[in-house]
């Protein structure tokens, strides 16, 4: 174990509610750090999205000390604390797990372990750095201080033996490398590329968490082209193996629309920019009342694979046949009638994303968005009231012929 010398965190860089429940723990006896992101992202003088804390205490006796929170988790559970909107992960020091030789993918992970155990099952060294609030240090059992100084991804353990336990990490190290600037070790550079396809057997879920994850980071246009330079994009999605250029600029524009949160847009967008490159290109020889049919034929096989969302693949859909639509300036009622759509932000935020299907001089951009402020300025909201039809008295039939 290596302990820095001074604080490299100073205490007011925290904010109240992990002081508060790091506090509690100390106060009730147990060890608690914060670990992970946070302290990395502290240590590189970036702001951290999310303070995440490890401890001794046990899941239900970490509930007992917290009124709010609850214990969540299969795979590993784990305790939520919530302070009104924003909810702190607490989790209990994990040992390694012990997988099976002949398949060693992780599929358990809930063996309670030490602090030190737990800084060595964790994924990148630094990633599994703890801060010791109490004392003011930061604890560093793998060397991840010295990883950060050099700017380099560096896998705990032998990278190709953490690959076959979970080739997520392959996503993983491609965003971290992208959203810090790091290179990855030859290494681990090395093992991703054998285990690239591995990625296949992983849980699609978690791949599409990591996809969204990877479009909305910051970086997110590099961490790709690391993927596609290991052979893993071609895995996650074969028909954009290898992307277009636009596809790398539509992804960086996505990444300054979300501000580098997850949340900072949402799940549809982003599906509709990874789709783009696929669907337009079929969109642009289509009439245009066959839109929605030919945008739906492109993307079903890989919305069905990939698991995503119906009601994200719609919205996706929707947005990415409408950008055809604007191409055109809105000088025909059937052309306005689409600054009435419930989704026309959407789709407006995906034209500025993507830039306009085919090249189009003068652009009517600028006189939809100014549709959508005159919408806005109407107080329309984005819906259009329909008129209710007023039934005629006598059964609402229609009128009988005059005698």
């Amino acid at each position: 174990m290596e302990a820095a010398p001074a604080p490299r965190i100073a205490p007011e860089q925290i904010p109240p509610d992990p002081t508060k429940v790091l506090r509690r723990l100390s106060g009730a006896g147990f060890d608690a750090y914060l670990v992970g992101g946070c302290v990395r992202d502290l240590l590189l003088d970036l702001h951290p999205k999310d303070f995440d804390i490890a401890t001794n205490a046990r899941p239900r006796q970490i509930k007992r000390l917290f009124r709010n929170s609850r214990i969540i988790g299969r795979r590993f559970r784990l305790v939520h604390v919530q302070f009104g909107d924003h909810i702190l992960e607490v989790s209990t020091f994990r040992a390694p797990p012990q997988p099976d030789e002949a398949d060693p993918m992780i599929r358990q992970d809930n063996v309670f372990g030490t602090e030190e155990q737990d800084a060595f099952r964790r994924d990148f060294t630094i990633n599994a750095l703890f801060y010791d609030l109490e004392r003011g240090r930061v604890i560093d059992h793998v060397g991840g201080l010295d990883d950060l100084a050099a700017r380099r991804m560096r896998m705990i353990g032998d990278p190709d033996l953490r690959l076959r336990e979970d080739p997520v990490r392959i996503l993983r190290a491609a965003k971290f490398a992208g959203r810090l600037g790091f290179e990855l070790t030859p290494e681990l550079r090395d093992a991703a590329r054998v285990h690239a396809r591995d990625l296949g057997k992983a849980a699609t879920p978690r791949v599409l968490e990591e996809i969204y994850r990877l479009l909305s980071g910051r970086g997110g246009a590099q961490a790709f082209r690391i993927l596609e330079d290991l052979g893993a994009f071609s895995v996650i999605l074969p028909e954009l193996s290898p992307p277009p250029e636009s596809f790398y600029a539509s992804v960086e524009r996505l990444s300054e629309m979300s501000g580098g949160g997850r949340t900072g847009v949402p799940q549809s967008l982003m599906i509709a920019v990874l789709l783009a490159p696929l669907v337009l290109p079929r969109l642009i020889d289509t009439p245009a009342h066959d839109y929605e049919a030919v945008a739906t034929d492109v993307m079903r096989p890989i919305i069905l694979r990939m698991t995503v969302a119906r009601r994200d693949a719609t919205i996706a859909r929707h947005c990415l046949a409408a950008q055809m639509r604007l191409l055109e300036p809105p000088a025909t009622r059937p052309l306005r009638r689409l600054a009435f759509n419930d989704l026309f932000e959407e789709v407006l935020a995906l034209r500025r994303i993507l830039g306009p299907a085919v090249h189009v001089d003068p652009d009517p951009l600028p006189e939809w968005e100014a549709l959508l402020g005159q919408r806005e300025e109407g107080g329309h909201g984005g819906r259009r009231r329909r008129r209710r039809r007023r039934r005629r008295r006598g059964g609402g039939g229609p009128p009988a012929p005059p005698a």
